[in-house]
């Protein structure tokens, strides 16, 4: 809690109580309404004291518009000899689709191998139908829901423990189910992370899916690059397998991009035994994943 500034964690907390509250509002005896009652006051409080340390819209659109140093990041890749084509110069996503990837996310250890079907079915156009258990199956409805209404299956049924999904043939949801989650998730977090701490930023620039050639005349793509206050991040997203290809490439573009290698991180779904330090070992990053990157993007950025 020492690295997460207050008035993020006073966020988190407001948020956790209105859950709570909620929860207990679909009870209907009368020590539960008591104790609802008592909830919204917290709530309230915790409300307020977030409004008096957070800054108001309008003011905050002016602080990011102040602080924004746009061709800050191209004028550096310039320098390097590293020349950018098409990027996004905004961290803009999707809401319902940022809401899909982050329960993935905070769900995935029950949606795991769910996941990893839908994958590879998607890779293969092909329906499928698996079995699951009761503890995952609540996760896979809840999720299935979300990708259906975002249209990345076309539709999903429940059979006793078994889901039978019907998936989409186009490249949207194909690129999301692949790696893009990744992307949608790292963005909407590191959105978060500069609202939060706008008053500690002095200054910023963005640059995502960035189109870069190299000298030599390679071309290639950066997932991310972020700069605060002058420092340089980089970040690539893998959900999957990464071949001695692309930890060659990223070790390339970490030495092209000439910035410390604390600053380059590579996002994937979960932590698995000794995979750290053997992608250190490989590029020179370090990991992020998924499933606790609010908390490494606020011990990782350090202002």
């Amino acid at each position: 809690m020492s690295n997460i500034p207050l008035s993020q964690a006073l966020l988190e907390l407001s948020e956790a109580i209105e859950q709570l509250a909620l929860a207990l509002a679909r009870q209907s005896n009368e020590d539960q309404k008591t104790g609802i009652k008592k909830i919204a006051v917290v709530t309230k409080q915790f409300k307020k004291m977030q409004q008096q340390l957070q800054p108001d819209a309008t003011h905050l659109k002016q602080l990011v518009k102040q602080k924004h140093k746009k061709h800050w990041l191209k004028n550096f890749l310039a320098n390097r000899h590293v020349y950018s084509g098409q990027y996004l110069k905004h961290l803009r996503v999707d809401q319902k689709l940022l809401d899909t990837a982050r329960f993935l996310a905070h769900h995935y250890l029950e949606l795991e191998n769910f996941y990893r079907q839908l994958k590879r079915h998607q890779h293969l156009k092909k329906d499928f139908e698996m079995l699951t258990n009761k503890q995952s199956l609540k996760y896979i409805r809840q999720w299935s829901e979300m990708l259906h209404k975002n249209k990345i299956i076309d539709a999903f049924a429940l059979k006793g423990n078994n889901i039978d999904v019907d998936i989409k043939r186009i490249r949207q949801a194909t690129e999301f189910i692949n790696s893009y989650w990744l992307e949608i998730l790292l963005r909407g977090e590191i959105a978060r992370f500069l609202r939060t701490n706008i008053n500690r930023i002095m200054s910023f620039d963005i640059m995502a899916q960035v189109q870069i050639q190299k000298p030599g005349g390679q071309t290639s793509e950066l997932d991310l690059l972020l700069m605060l206050n002058e420092k340089v991040f980089w970040f690539e997203c893998k959900s999957g397998h990464i071949g001695s290809k692309y930890y060659k490439l990223f070790k390339t573009h970490l030495k092209q991009l000439d910035i410390p290698y604390e600053n380059a991180f590579l996002l994937v779904p979960e932590m698995h035994m000794n995979q750290a330090q053997y992608v250190k070992n490989q590029t020179g990053m370090s990991l992020l994943y998924a499933t606790d990157l609010q908390t490494q993007l606020h011990q990782k950025l350090i202002l």
